[in-house]
């Protein structure tokens, strides 16, 4: 959800002109441009205006000075913010269609969708690419920080199934041995799906450099010292590091092995101070344990159910649904 979504929400009373400023201002604030939202004081959705509606009412004759409320469409197509993408999708066609019978749309395109709650409070505005790329978890982009054991099997494994990974590792060496086809440990079958796929759908830097990333997975590892305890200043680490890229709707997953309880109490406050977004609300959290054995890890990536638990429903069904890509997931909250 974009935290500034008010910028584009008007009162019904608002003169045409007004809107027409606001319309041409929003786009440096990152938002939707050419609509406006109109709504009441609690924010309830009482229609929408863009700047072609804007364009008619001019040609039409109608003065600027009047008020919003005289041109905008009252029954514009929106969605449940409940709702997964998939189901957005069906929702907007079937909406779409009943809109074109009524002749109130002539054509099946349509650009901005707004998102609404179950009491029709604006949450946002949606393009139908954007809602038709999270429909397909394959068109998103994985992150994998630590080119280990753990993260090399499963970044090969997702990049040779269609994912576009990102590797990421500290070590230079290990770093120019992936990126050459060649592993920096032995697995079965490993060095044939590293080279098949190294350069096209996997890629392996020191950092991460851009905020395209949609899925980022933590897969460093956790050295127990002479105390017993766990190290978890790499965790740390990479936590910061991936906040500072995190985004509206973006999923972590923690790969790597960490004592019970670190997820929540340390790596999500580290996600949320960085970002500044609120982890169940604007983005996800999970932590399925690895549990592949040297030798069989590639096989077992593809068999082995996941379990998968997660700060909240939504984070374990986001992370259900990528997994489920690799092997069949059982969820666990």
């Amino acid at each position: 959800m974009r935290k500034n979504i008010d910028e584009i929400m008007v009162n019904p009373d608002l003169a045409i002109k007004e809107v027409m400023k606001k319309i041409n201002a929003v786009p440096k604030l990152g938002l939707p441009s050419g609509i406006a939202l109109i709504v009441n004081e609690e924010k309830e959705l009482l229609g929408v205006v863009t700047d072609g509606d804007i364009r008619r009412a001019i040609i039409r004759g109608i003065d600027i000075n009047n008020k919003v409320s005289e041109i905008m469409v009252k029954e514009p197509i929106t969605v449940l913010s409940s709702m997964y993408p998939n189901s957005m999708l069906k929702m907007i066609n079937n909406k779409v269609s009943k809109a074109i019978k009524k002749k109130r749309l002539h054509q099946r395109k349509v650009d901005k969708i707004v998102v609404v709650d179950k009491d029709n409070k604006v949450v946002d505005v949606l393009t139908f690419f954007e809602i038709w790329r999270k429909s397909d978890i394959r068109l998103k982009n994985v992150c994998i920080v630590g080119m280990g054991f753990v993260g090399l099997t499963l970044a090969v494994s997702l990049a040779d199934i269609g994912f576009n990974v990102t590797g990421i590792e500290i070590n230079e060496n290990i770093v120019n041995k992936i990126n050459n086809g060649n592993p920096h440990f032995h697995e079965k079958n490993l060095d044939y799906i590293l080279k098949r796929n190294i350069n096209k759908n996997l890629f392996v830097n020191t950092e991460i450099t851009t905020n395209n990333n949609d899925i980022y997975i933590i897969s460093v590892g956790t050295l127990v010292g002479n105390d017993r305890k766990a190290n978890l200043d790499s965790i740390k680490q990479v936590s910061s590091m991936i906040g500072k890229f995190l985004k509206v709707d973006d999923l972590v997953i923690n790969r790597s092995n960490v004592p019970v309880g670190i997820c929540r109490n340390v790596v999500l406050p580290i996600l949320e101070k960085e970002s500044n977004l609120i982890c169940g609300e604007d983005f996800y959290l999970a932590f399925p344990p690895e549990r592949t054995v040297e030798g069989k890890a590639l096989e077992e990536l593809k068999s082995l159910p996941q379990i998968i638990g997660g700060f909240s429903k939504k984070c374990v069904n986001e992370a259900s649904n990528f997994f489920r890509n690799l092997a069949p997931p059982y969820h666990c909250c």
